[in-house]
Parts: structure tokens; C-alpha cells; sequence
């Protein structure tokens, strides 16, 4: 866009001398709109006149909008001062009322008509052929507005990106934990009677078929893989027909820069016909980053945005104060929300006694983040202020 000195030095479309016409009188219309072209047709400047205010004698326009085929800037002049709006016109005018019928009237000839809509690009010409020049050219700015937007968060989302390189890979043992700890009473033994006094049977654990003769189990009953020793639950095939188990985990982990990462899981597990294949998938939701004193020096939330069609990671504006900070995501009509930084969650524990020693806590705390589910964030980031 040029400069607001070099703007202000144009000449601004004017009005006739000659307001004789019944046009100035009218008082069902609001606005009159007059347009000329600039820099050697580069530039679009639409004056827009209060028709009251020009039937009382004011000459001068209360918005001027001085439009290129990608920026846009509006020049108001409100109580005798100028003042340079980035807006879109209508937002600049208010001109956003609450029913269709309340839709401010706007005048403008065929001329200046015709100037404004060309200057424009044919394909938006011809879905806006109805509309008056100032939906018209508001809903241009709105597109270029969109652009803006989509371009910014690109670059934000570059620079996530560029950030989360410095996290660290998961242990290798992670999965393996997950099945022995948080996952541990999600094992089950799927049997099939057959005969009088006998099952087949198959642990979901183990993975190993075996035959009961004695003491048949029944649906949902709780006992002992007999091939594994697991504590598991039995499920009758003709029965059951889908099982899903749910849990949440959490990493502690050193960052190259000095800093610390608690990273957050939601982790399934899920049985259906073929149980014998079942699932694992486990999926990061969040990433607090924190100093050895404590202190948050990042936030990040792992989702969806349908604005920029991108799945990836975002920076949150939650404050980290008290258990009521949730995470709100819009799925079509529904809302759902799922407190990310304060449910409880199974903790990794083997780098739990280096990480208590690298940030100063007391190793007290140790037995109480092992062995189940506790408030991670708020136990870690207390203990270390």
C-alpha cells in the first residue's frame, strides 16, 4: 500500500456542485458512494458520503477507502479528525446491522458502478453481481483478509514446527510400559465353550490358546490366564462384540537447551472380532515446557484446524493456575471439551529419580507419582516452586 502521505495528497472524488437532484433528498437512502482510479489505475478510491449530512451543506466524505488489488486502508474523519483505519468498510462504518431489513441504503451511478466492480477480478464480478459496491467490496477485503490470516498462521505454525525439533524421541521401552503398567488390566481371555465341561480359550495377553476343563468362566467374570498367569477378565465371544480401554500417561523429559518437557497421552486399546489382532495407539496431547524453577515457558496442544486445513501443533493462551483450565474443541455441532494439563495420568517412571535430582525436589514425592494415576502438572510444578 502507499503512503498515507501519498494518499492524503490524491484528489478524492467529489460530489456535483449541482445537488438539485431529488437523489440528495431522498431520505430512504443513507450513503452516496463516487469512485475514481489513481497511480495509473492501480488504485481504487471510493468516497462515501452521508447523504444527511451533504443535504445540511458537509461536503466532505466520512469514509474514503483506497483499495489495491491486495491491501486496502479507509480514511474516517470523525469530529473534524482523520483517523486511518485497517478494517474492512463495514467494519469500519458499523455497517453490520442486526436484520436484512435494517441493511443501510446505498447510491451510486452506473459509471461509478461499473469502475468499482472491474476494478476487481472477473470471477468475483461474477458472483457479486447483485450485491451493492460496498457488500461488494467488503466481501473482498474479507477474501483478502482470509489470506492474511491463512499466511500468518502459516508462519506460525513454521515456527512451531521449527521448535518442536529440539523434542526428544520416546524411550524405547515406552510401549512396553504401557502394557505392563497403565494397560496392565487391559487383558482379557476370550473363550468358546464347547462339549459339556470344556472352553477354548485364547489370552489377549500372552497370545496363547489353551483349553479350560475345570471351573468354566463365565462373561465378565475376573481371573487368571492359565497359560500366563495374568490377571484378566473373560469375555464370551457370542457376547462380547467391541471393548475399549482408555488411559492417560505422561513423560518428564531433559531438553538439549537446559529446559524440561511434560508431555501428555491419551492411550487405547481395542478389542473386537479380530481380538487376537488387537490395537494399541497411543497420541500426544499437549507439551509444557518449564525451567528448573518452574517457571512455563511454552504451551502447545496437538489438534485440527479447519481454518488452515492443518493437523499439527498449536500454541495455547491457557494459564496454568488452578485445575479449571480445559481444552475445547468444536466438532460439527457438538463441543467437547477434556482437561488436558491437570487429569490424572500414569507417569513414566524410569527417568522419574533423575529427573526429582536435576530439578532439586525431594525424592518423597517419588512413591507418589509411581505406580498410578496422579495430577502430574500440579504435583511437579509445586514441588519445584
Amino acid at each position: 500500500m502507499y503512503s498515507k502521505k501519498e494518499l492524503l495528497a490524491l484528489a478524492l472524488p467529489q460530489l456535483p456542485k449541482n445537488r438539485s437532484s431529488a437523489v440528495f433528498r431522498a431520505k430512504s437512502i443513507d450513503y452516496i458512494v463516487r469512485s475514481k482510479l489513481a497511480m495509473r489505475g492501480k488504485l481504487l478510491i471510493v468516497a462515501i458520503f452521508d447523504r444527511e449530512a451533504v443535504q445540511n451543506g458537509f461536503s466532505l466524505p466520512v469514509a474514503v477507502v483506497f483499495h489495491t488489488k491486495s491491501e486496502y486502508i479507509t480514511l474516517l474523519r470523525k469530529d473534524g479528525e482523520r483517523v486511518w483505519k485497517n478494517s474492512r468498510i463495514r467494519h469500519a462504518l458499523h455497517l453490520y446491522p442486526r436484520y436484512q431489513s435494517e441493511q443501510p441504503v446505498v447510491c451510486y451511478n452506473r459509471m461509478d458502478e461499473k469502475r468499482i466492480r472491474s476494478f476487481f477480478p472477473e470471477r468475483v464480478r461474477y458472483d457479486w453481481e447483485s450485491d451493492d459496491v460496498l457488500t461488494l467490496i467488503s466481501r473482498y477485503q474479507t477474501d483478502l483478509l482470509d489470506v492474511r490470516n491463512r499466511a500468518r498462521k502459516k508462519k506460525r505454525a513454521a515456527q512451531v514446527d521449527c521448535a518442536m525439533k529440539i523434542v526428544p524421541k520416546l524411550p524405547k521401552v515406552f510401549d512396553n510400559w504401557l502394557d505392563r503398567q497403565p494397560l496392565k488390566k487391559s487383558r482379557y481371555v476370550y473363550y468358546r465353550r464347547f462339549g459339556k465341561k470344556k472352553a477354548m480359550c485364547f489370552c489377549t495377553h500372552c497370545k496363547k490358546d489353551f483349553v479350560m476343563e475345570t471351573k468354566l468362566p463365565t462373561h465378565n467374570q475376573s481371573g487368571v490366564c492359565q497359560s500366563c498367569g495374568s490377571g484378566v477378565i473373560y469375555k464370551a465371544e457370542g457376547i462380547s462384540r467391541k471393548v475399549s480401554d482408555k488411559v492417560y500417561t505422561a513423560i518428564v523429559q531433559r531438553l538439549r537447551n537446559g529446559e524440561y518437557l511434560l508431555r501428555f497421552f491419551h492411550v487405547y486399546r481395542e478389542f473386537g472380532e479380530h481380538y487376537r489382532n488387537h490395537k494399541t495407539t497411543f497420541h500426544e496431547d499437549g507439551r509444557l515446557f518449564f525451567t528448573a524453577d518452574g517457571t512455563i515457558t511454552g504451551q502447545y496442544k496437538h489438534g485440527h484446524s479447519s481454518f488452515t486445513g492443518r493437523y499439527g501443533w498449536y500454541p495455547t493462551k491457557d494459564t496454568i493456575t488452578g485445575e479449571n483450565i480445559t481444552w475445547s474443541v468444536c466438532l460439527g455441532m457438538y463441543m467437547y471439551t477434556e482437561n488436558v494439563w491437570f487429569r490424572d495420568a500414569w507417569l513414566y517412571p524410569y527417568n522419574v529419580h533423575s529427573m526429582l535430582e536435576k530439578l532439586g525436589l525431594n525424592f518423597g514425592i517419588q512413591s507418589f507419582l509411581r505406580g498410578k494415576p496422579v495430577n502430574v502438572t500440579t504435583t511437579l510444578l509445586q514441588s519445584i516452586r
